[in-house]
């Protein structure tokens, strides 16, 4: 194919003699002349030092010469034989370049017959072709085939759709017609480019003529551009507070780099967005030129991520399910232990008794009395068990007898449940999680991409629970332990910061046989943004400076200072006590004590009081 265009080149090169520098461009039978688009090619080529050409054109047929000196010439071979640069030539139909072939260097020239985006189909070509090179120099040529002058409506709109789709170095020309008298005419080339900073600018360069030329555009000093940022509550990379600033890891390094290049933040509310739907709503925002920039970074994994764009900054990652940890609770067991044996026998012995003394000495207290005295194994004073009859007595040590058996019960189990550390089998394989009753909540999304995919095991299906995107971040989030949950790399980093002071935690995150491969996070921008060098440049300076992780770490706490982050507080139900913890005690005791000397002392008052008094 090379070749192919390298021969073509040279055979048009040796004709540089037959066309007049006069040449007409033939397009639909229309004359255009020429000459001004020469001499602002060759002027900007000596200014830019061009080192190949693209053309886009859907009429390139060569015009036998109508008269002497004028020829009709396709655009392709006039700059061909003017330039004397490689050249590439592409039609309506979209190929795909050849990599390397597009140099920063090229000029590309474009020909179209009508300036609106939606009647002309050229302009969709050449976004496709040039999608990633906005940095490129394109001159458009207006040859509507018709005398027809377009309104400043029809430019604006033309260079709104330049700058949406991020085509900087942009010119456009036309040839304005006057008619004389006696069907003379008169042609009149106009010249014009715009600016993009702080709003699209319409500049009317045909005064400059053919000494026009691209001045660079510097993306570090937008002078107050104003960038639109869709913002939903996604904790682990971008939120607002309720004052209303952006926050999150990603939110502060958008924020950072507007600022950093004197842009106008705009932040705009987004309720009906969640991370379990974005992919239908904003995600695709930046590769359609409606925003420049997102906050909310996507992987390759998620639904149409292959119609979004995006600047790779962040590090791998992958998604783990998350699991609860199977934490042992032998005293909980043992106090159901002592309720099932002990309390049982004592809910049946203690109406017996009542209602046996109650019918036969009509003494219900009595009855009351022994029942609690044999449920305590506390012995009976001698003279009242004399008095008991011998059919009682028999019973009363049944009753003992068996009571002294579950105490001894209770005693072996409560060594055990102290002693003996009896760890549950924790969840390590597909096997071990199908054998416990565990679920796993999910998305209807999350099920397209993980399991439909066959990203995690597709033994687990079964076990899947779908449900809608807010009961899933309510369970989630209040790390409820009733089920499993499918964790990215950010909402284990949320589960984290939740349970950070908890030992053992709650939750664990499965690595070996529960993980999907590692991707790579992308923040969504316009494959042709003129912002990506000098974002990717403060991404660099904000890590190398450590800055980025002075917002990771700050983010969490932010979120859970405003409320939107639940902090599990730590169980000090087990926890060993200190001398502080026993200070109450000690101060009850000696408080007791001395309320017993003041009791003895009053008494010994009282009674010699007593006594002189009985002696007088």
């Amino acid at each position: 194919m090379l070749a192919k265009r390298w021969f073509a080149l040279g055979a048009l090169c040796l004709l540089d003699g037959v066309f007049s520098p006069a040449s007409v461009l033939a397009d639909s039978n229309a004359f255009y002349n020429l000459n001004f688009v020469q001499d602002l090619s060759l002027n900007l080529h000596l200014r830019h030092k061009f080192n190949g050409l693209i053309t886009f054109s859907d009429n390139r047929k060569l015009v036998k010469p109508l008269v002497e000196s004028h020829y009709f010439v396709s655009l392709e071979r006039f700059l061909a034989v003017t330039l004397r640069l490689p050249l590439i030539i592409y039609g309506l139909q979209r190929t795909i370049p050849e990599p390397g072939i597009i140099a920063r260097k090229t000029f590309v020239f474009c020909t179209v017959r009508n300036l609106r985006v939606e009647q002309e189909s050229m302009f969709k070509v050449v976004h496709k072709m040039l999608e990633g090179r906005h940095d490129l120099r394109i001159l458009f040529i207006l040859n509507p085939g018709k005398p027809h002058q377009p309104s400043m409506e029809e430019i604006y709109l033309f260079f709104r759709w330049c700058w949406r789709y991020h085509f900087i170095n942009v010119a456009l020309t036309y040839q304005r017609i006057i008619q004389n008298d006696n069907d003379n005419f008169s042609t009149y080339d106009e010249l014009f480019s715009y600016t993009p900073f702080p709003k699209i600018s319409i500049q009317n360069v045909t005064d400059i003529g053919v000494a026009f030329k691209w001045e660079a555009v510097d993306v570090t000093d937008v002078k107050g551009y104003e960038f639109r940022v869709p913002v939903f509550q996604d904790y682990a990379y971008a939120f607002l507070l309720p004052n209303g600033k952006i926050y999150g890891i990603v939110g502060k390094l958008v924020a950072g780099f507007i600022e950093h290049c004197n842009g106008t933040l705009r932040v705009e509310r987004t309720p009906d967005v969640n991370r379990f739907n974005y992919h239908n709503r904003t995600l695709t925002w930046p590769a359609r030129g409606i925003i420049d920039i997102g906050v909310h970074p996507f992987t390759q994994l998620i639904q149409k991520s292959d119609e979004a764009e995006g600047i790779i900054v962040m590090s791998p990652t992958k998604t783990c399910l998350m699991v609860p940890v199977l934490i042992p609770r032998p005293l909980n067991r043992f106090m159901s232990f002592v309720v099932l044996n002990n309390g049982v026998l004592l809910v049946v012995i203690l109406p017996l008794l009542m209602l046996g003394w109650q019918l036969l000495a009509r003494n219900c207290s009595k009855g009351f009395f022994l029942a609690f005295v044999l449920f305590s194994m506390q012995p009976v004073n001698e003279n009242l068990f004399r008095r008991l009859s011998n059919a009682y007595k028999m019973v009363h040590m049944a009753i003992l007898l068996s009571f002294f058996i579950l105490w001894n019960n209770r005693t072996g189990a409560l060594t055990r449940a102290i002693s003996l550390t009896s760890t549950p089998q924790q969840i390590h394989t597909v096997a071990d999680f199908l054998r416990s009753p565990l679920r796993i909540m999910v998305t209807k999304a999350e099920v397209e991409m993980y399991f439909k995919n066959e990203l995690l095991p597709k033994a687990l299906e079964p076990r899947l629970l779908v449900v809608n995107s807010s009961t899933l971040m309510q369970h989630r989030n209040s790390l409820n332990t009733s089920y499993a949950y499918c964790a990215s790399e950010g909402a284990w980093n949320i589960a984290s910061f939740q349970q950070s002071r908890l030992n053992p935690p709650l939750f664990q995150l499965l690595s070996q046989n529960f993980c999907t491969s590692s991707t790579i996070l992308h923040i969504p921008m316009g494959r042709n943004s003129p912002f990506r060098d000098a974002f990717f440049r403060f991404y660099m300076q904000s890590r190398l400076t450590g800055v980025f992780e002075r917002w990771r770490a700050v983010s969490f706490k932010k979120a859970a200072h405003a409320g939107f982050i639940q902090v599990i507080p730590e169980d000090n139900s087990f926890v060993s006590m200190n001398v502080q913890d026993y200070m109450v005690f000690i101060k009850g005791y000696w408080i007791c004590i001395g309320i017993c000397v003041l009791s003895l002392i009053c008494e010994i008052i009282w009674k010699n009081r007593v006594h002189l008094r009985f002696h007088w």
